[in-house]
Formats: C-alpha cells, sequence, structure tokens
C-alpha cells in the first residue's frame, strides 16, 4: 500500500532533525505513513491503484457492495447495480463481480457455494455489520458446508 501527499511537510526524526521533505504528489509507503503524526497523516491520501494497476477495495465501497448484496444476491445484479450507481468507479466489473462472489462464499444461505477466495477486509465488513447472514472466514462457511453434507449423507444412510 501506497499514499500520496496532497500538501507538503517534512519528516522528522526523533531526534527532532529534519531528515526529508514531502512534496504534493509525492508516493510514500505505508511504514512511512504509519510513523506519521496524525497532522501529517491528514495530508495524505490512500493510493487505491497498485503498480501492476489493481485497485484496492476500501471500506466504503466494500459497504456499499454489502448493502447490494442484500437486496439481491444474485452476483449479475449487484454488480450491474454497483456499476450503475458508481460510474466513475476505478474498478472493473470483473472486480465488483469477484468481490460479490465473496459475499456469496461468506453469505450462510448459500453453504456450498465457497469457490471465491475471500479477503479479508471483505469477511470483516460483511460479518461485522451483518454477523446473521455472514460467516466470519471462507474457513468457517467451508465447515459449515462439509457439516452439512455430512448430516445428509448421515440422514440417507438411516433412511436407507
Amino acid at each position: 500500500m501506497s499514499y500520496t501527499a496532497t500538501q507538503s511537510f517534512f519528516l522528522v526524526n526523533k531526534n527532532g532533525k529534519v531528515t526529508k521533505c514531502i512534496k504534493s504528489g509525492d508516493t510514500i509507503t505505508n511504514s512511512v505513513y504509519n510513523n506519521l503524526t496524525p497532522q501529517k497523516r491528514f495530508k495524505c491520501v490512500f493510493n487505491q491503484k497498485t503498480k501492476s494497476g489493481n485497485v484496492h477495495w476500501i471500506r466504503s465501497e466494500v459497504e456499499s457492495m454489502v448493502e447490494l448484496y442484500r437486496q439481491n444476491s444474485n452476483l449479475a445484479w449487484v454488480t450491474q447495480q454497483y456499476m450503475i450507481q458508481n460510474p466513475n468507479t476505478e474498478h472493473t466489473s470483473e472486480s465488483v463481480r469477484a468481490t460479490a462472489g465473496q459475499l456469496r462464499t461468506l453469505d450462510i444461505n448459500y453453504p456450498t457455494d465457497t469457490e471465491w477466495k475471500v479477503t479479508v477486509l471483505v469477511a470483516e465488513i460483511a460479518s461485522t455489520m451483518y454477523e446473521d447472514q455472514f460467516f466470519s472466514s471462507k474457513e468457517e462457511a467451508v465447515a459449515y458446508a462439509l457439516e452439512s453434507a455430512a448430516e445428509d449423507i448421515i440422514n440417507d444412510l438411516i433412511a436407507a
């Protein structure tokens, strides 16, 4: 992750000596950002785009996706609605669909749909917003799916 300075400021070491001048537009690493004072952090914005051109999802975007998914769990519908509501997004429709797929993997109503790799951000936000609908991790969803399948097998054996 990286950040871009929106205003100039100085980096100062623990002895109070200026070590570097950060100018507006300069990119700083996450480790440098984490060592900044709150006032200097305010002068920086998170770079959503990575060097490879990928765009990071931020909390508000994922929250919006969760709300759309709660309205209709159809992945195509969620993707279409997100793109309509966010015409200037830098996310591709494939990225939006993949994020909707992550929500499907965590959804307790679809215990066997566990194909998507789930990011920590998506799992944390979905399970915090609606703990009654979303598992807190893919592993929890897979365990539930296996448990359900085992119960079905046992019930079939008992019935036979």
